[in-house]
């Protein structure tokens, strides 16, 4: 359901170019990994590509082995340097229609956009803490650690749509078929590199990096019609079919850790132990959609313009996601290693006469397991009718969708054997809307609706996942549900006049298997995965409001509001280890304003927009025994915490042609914190809670400006 423009109101050409800085990245150094010549379109020409490595190697097949090792892959370790240039934005669009001597249009709309973008995030907090030491009253920290990262994107996108219109003998369109088209490549280069301390098992001062890199290709297409019959046009039909095509493709993405040596402070690396790795992912899924909707209005005794609408759909989606893995080991018996090379430099160690079979090579550690298949296709049919009744108007209906969804998963870490999953579903969504015109300026709306939130196929796979940037592992969850919602939301609207609004809303979700993000400690480390709670239930009441001062004398000026109060708790069964608690990802309230100044002739124009919102969950603790006791043996939830967000844009019309745009993003900067509030019970019977911050880094400030000409 993405519409983009089709019909232009009138032939022109735009093309803007913008540019901008963020004050924790710009003139200070950046570390990064050569890249290919084609990084800068988002996508990497091959040079991440394995050379000739077969889709299975034989660790005991020596001379396999030192050839991949040697020229199996990119060898270039050296971490570079440089001051970044400021973001590049560049968008051209075209817009054209052309009349037909019969009266019939073709339209044309035309868009490209670039992007080339650098962050830095400097001094990140990245602790893990473990059950709180009730006992000493203290944090009980796993690992504490800072982390330095550099991440640079580059986006390009484009959309071609086409639409040719039959004029019918009244002057309006009777028969429009569309051809749409969008594309967008997003390539991101990031290199992360950790430094801290591990306290499990003895403690290890330690140093981590990671060089990522991921490219995402999406497409879709659509070829579209809508007809209309008859001379009143009570009688619509409109169809699409469609196709889509995403890729994900990490190619060598490298991970590193070396440990220090207590007795020279140097630190080395572990060959032996999987200390340095190189992964690559390859995900691909297609998919094709069908869909009609009819329309007819008609009239029945003293009703009329009663509208029924009804209509078919259908999708398929199949879903591909394999991975490589190898680690570096070395031979101990080698002659060609000298003492004290695991303290070289990466670009000493694994490139050049170090590599072979006698010295060090790669070892495929590749796991099947984290590979998987998807298939998922969804039939739907729906039927709604739609009455008017003097001030009433009443919008009723039922849809049927039957999901049939299939997951390929493999059993061993070497073996192609599988096994398949299936989950098949039928439901029957209804749906309500009836609204009472109160006065020609205001109504009052009452609507119901039941909607589903399905399994994805990553969150249904057995698939293990490393992120770096969380520094956890996360898992699917086969066993997963989906999660039915039902909506109730009443709500009283006023327009006092053209662009004017202020709305006022109660509104009650209750949710069945709610799915949700958990994570449990495990050996010193997270591991998130999915899961379903038994039910949850969020009730509010909200207020938009959209005003133009001028009653304060300020005609100019125009206030925006919109913010929202509410409350949701999620329930679990008596056995559970989990505890009632709002649901992950609500905040208990959300605050977005903006005060607006457009210079009467359009010449100038201003805004201040502030954005806050309520502590939210953003990661599940768990009790870290199945018998401990829920308050001096768990893992506390993992918090979001509110910050307040402001941004100013300013705008001028330089000419007819050219028009500037400013913009200071995020100008408070304030601190993006992550916190834990452990509870603990004293001798006595007393509840105590504490906070700690796993998480906590500066985003900094952006400062941007935008050029446009239209034609």
């Amino acid at each position: 359901m993405v519409r983009t423009k089709i019909a232009a109101d009138r032939n022109n050409y735009q093309i803007s170019y913008g540019t901008g800085i963020n004050d924790k990245t710009y003139f200070k150094d950046f570390h990064y990994l050569k890249g290919s010549s084609t990084d800068f379109l988002g996508f990497d020409n091959g040079l991440r590509d394995l050379k000739n490595v077969p889709s299975f190697v034989e660790n005991t097949d020596t001379e396999t082995i030192d050839r991949i090792t040697k020229n199996g892959f990119n060898n270039d370790w050296r971490l570079r340097s440089r001051k970044p240039l400021p973001d590049q934005k560049l968008n051209m669009a075209l817009n054209q229609s052309y009349p037909l001597a019969n009266g019939d249009k073709v339209n044309m709309a035309l868009a490209l956009n670039y992007s080339l973008t650098s962050k830095t995030i400097l001094d990140m907090e990245n602790s893990l803490y473990g059950v709180y030491d009730a006992n000493h009253d203290q944090p009980n920290l796993n690992f504490s650690y800072k982390d330095n990262q550099y991440s640079t994107d580059a986006r390009l996108g484009a959309m071609a749509n086409f639409a040719y219109s039959r004029r019918g003998r009244n002057g309006y369109s009777s028969h429009t078929y569309e051809f749409r088209n969008m594309i967008n490549q997003l390539g991101r280069d990031r290199y992360t590199i950790r430094e801290g301390w591990r306290n499990v098992s003895g403690h290890y001062e330690e140093q981590h990096e990671e060089f990522l890199y991921q490219s995402r290709l999406s497409y879709n297409g659509q070829l579209a019609g809508e007809h209309i019959f008859g001379t009143a046009a009570d009688d619509r039909l409109d169809w699409t079919v469609g196709y889509a095509y995403s890729n994900r493709y990490q190619p060598d993405r490298r991970i590193i850790k070396r440990t220090k040596d207590e007795s020279n402070e140097v630190y080395e690396y572990e060959i032996g132990r999987s200390d340095v790795q190189r992964v690559y992912t390859w995900l691909d899924e297609n998919a094709v959609s069908g869909a009609v909707n009819y329309r007819r209005n008609f009239g029945l005794g003293s009703l009329e313009n009663i509208n029924l609408r009804t209509g078919l759909f259908a999708d398929y989606k199949s879903r591909d996601y394999r991975t490589r893995d190898f680690v570096y080991v070395w031979d101990n018996s080698s002659t060609v290693l000298e003492k004290g090379f695991t303290e070289l430099p990466l670009e000493d160690l694994f490139s050049g006469p170090l590599l072979g079979t006698d010295a060090i090579y790669i070892r495929d550690n590749t796991d099947n397991t984290n590979n998987y298949k998807g298939d998922h296709a969804i039939y739907a049919a729906y039927a709604a009718v739609n009455i008017p009744i003097h001030k009433f108007n009443i919008y009723a209906g039922l849809r049927f969708e039957r999901s049939d969804m299939q997951i390929t998963s493999y059993l061993q870490p070497g073996s192609d054997k599988s096994s398949k999953t299936k989950y098949v579903y039928n439901d029957i969504f209804p749906s309500f809307n009836a609204s009472y015109d109160t006065s020609e300026k205001s109504l009052l709306r009452l609507a119901y609706g039941m909607t589903v939130n399905r399994q994805e196929f990553r969150e249904l796979s057995s698939s293990t996942y490393f992120d770096f940037e969380m520094f956890s592992f996360i898992s699917g969850s086969p066993d997963l549900k989906p999660a039915t919602v039902q909506n109730v939301d009443v709500r009283y609207e006023y327009y006092p006049s053209s662009g004017e609004v202020v709305s006022f809303a109660m509104f009650f979700k209750h949710f069945r298997n709610p799915i949700e993000w958990s994570f449990v400690n495990a050996g010193g480390e997270y591991q998130y995965f999915f899961t379903n709670a038994l039910s949850a239930r969020t009730y509010g009441v909200e207020v938009d409001l959209r005003k133009n001062l001028g009653f304060m004398g300020m005609r100019d000026f125009t206030f925006t509001m919109n913010a929202a109060v509410m409350k949701s708790n999620v329930h679990f069964e008596d056995d559970s280890r989990d505890h009632d608690r709002p649901m992950q990802g609500q905040s208990p309230y959300l605050i977005n304003g903006g005060l607006f100044y457009q210079q009467r002739h359009g010449l100038f124009s201003a805004g201040v927009l502030y954005n806050r919102i309520g502590k939210r969950i953003v990661g599940l603790g768990r009790v870290e025994s199945a018998d401990g006791d829920s308050f001096n043996n768990n893992i506390p939830d993992m918090y979001e915490m509110p910050r307040d967000v402001i941004d100013i844009t300013l705008g001028v019309k330089l000419s007819k042609v050219f028009d500037l745009k400013g913009a200071a993003r995020d100008i408070l900067a304030q601190k993006v914190r992550y916190m834990q509030e452990p509870r603990f019970m004293d001798n006595t019977g007393k509840i105590h809670t504490r906070k700690q911050y796993p998480r906590t880094y500066k985003p900094g400030r952006g400062f941007s400006l935008t050029l446009t000409a239209t034609f």
